[in-house]
C-alpha cells in the first residue's frame, strides 16, 4: 500500500473514532447551550469541561498520527501511540486541571491502559449497553463522588482500526508491537466491539 493509501487509511479510521464530531441531534462536546449556561449545575459544568479536555487530547493525538502516517506509515504511528500519547495526555492534562487516560478491558499499555475498578466497571457497562443496541458515540459516563468528578467517553472499534487491533495483522507490524508492548492485549478485536473509553478526572474541593 503506498503512502497517501496509508494516510487516507488512517483518515478514515480516526474520523470514525474521532471525538470531534457529535452524535446526531447533540450539542458540540463539551458545550453548554447559551440558553442554559447561567443556570448550569456545577456538574454540567464539569461534564462540558471534560468532554473538552477529552476532545483536545484526541484531536492533538489524531494530528500526530496523521504527520507521522505520512512520514512513515504504520510502524511509524505505533511509535507516535507508544512515545506521544503518553506525553499528550500528559500536557493536556497539565493544561486543563483533569487526569487524562485511555484505558481498556484488553489493554495494550499496562502501565497506562489498565482501568481502576471504576472505570473496569463502567467499560463492563459500557459494553452491556453496546451490545443492547446502544449508538456507541452516546456511551458516556460522569460522576461526581465525595472526592472527584469522573468522566468516561467509549472508543469502538471501527473497522479500519482493526489494522493494528483486528485478528490478522501484518507481519512487520505484529512483530513491532510485541518489541514495544510485550505484555499487549488490545488484539482480537472485531469492527463494532468496544475498543475502550477516555478518561478525565478532576479532584474535587472539599
Amino acid at each position: 500500500m503506498n503512502r497517501s493509501a496509508h494516510v487516507l487509511l488512517l483518515g478514515l479510521a480516526l474520523s470514525a473514532c474521532s471525538t470531534d464530531r457529535p452524535s446526531a441531534g447533540a450539542e458540540p462536546a463539551g458545550s453548554i447551550n447559551p440558553e442554559s449556561a447561567a443556570s448550569a449545575s456545577p456538574a454540567q459544568a464539569l461534564h462540558g469541561d471534560a468532554a473538552a479536555a477529552v476532545q483536545r487530547f484526541g484531536s492533538q493525538l489524531k494530528a500526530e498520527l496523521q504527520q507521522a502516517m505520512a512520514a512513515g506509515g504504520p510502524l511509524q504511528a505505533v511509535e507516535v501511540c507508544q512515545q506521544r500519547a503518553p506525553a499528550l495526555a500528559d500536557a493536556v492534562s497539565a493544561q486543563t486541571g483533569f487526569q487524562l487516560a485511555r484505558v481498556s478491558l484488553r489493554h495494550r499499555n499496562p502501565e497506562r491502559g489498565r482501568p481502576t475498578d471504576w472505570q473496569r466497571s463502567v467499560l463492563e457497562s459500557f459494553d452491556q449497553q453496546l451490545a443492547s443496541g446502544q449508538p456507541p458515540g452516546e456511551l458516556m459516563f460522569s460522576a461526581m463522588t465525595a472526592g472527584e468528578y469522573r468522566f468516561m467517553k467509549a472508543i469502538p472499534t471501527a473497522p479500519l482500526c482493526l489494522t493494528c487491533h483486528g485478528t490478522a495483522l501484518a507481519p512487520e507490524l505484529e512483530a513491532k508491537l510485541a518489541r514495544l508492548y510485550p505484555k499487549d492485549r488490545a488484539t482480537g478485536y472485531q469492527a463494532g466491539e468496544l475498543r475502550g473509553a477516555f478518561v478525565a478526572v478532576r479532584p474535587l474541593e472539599p
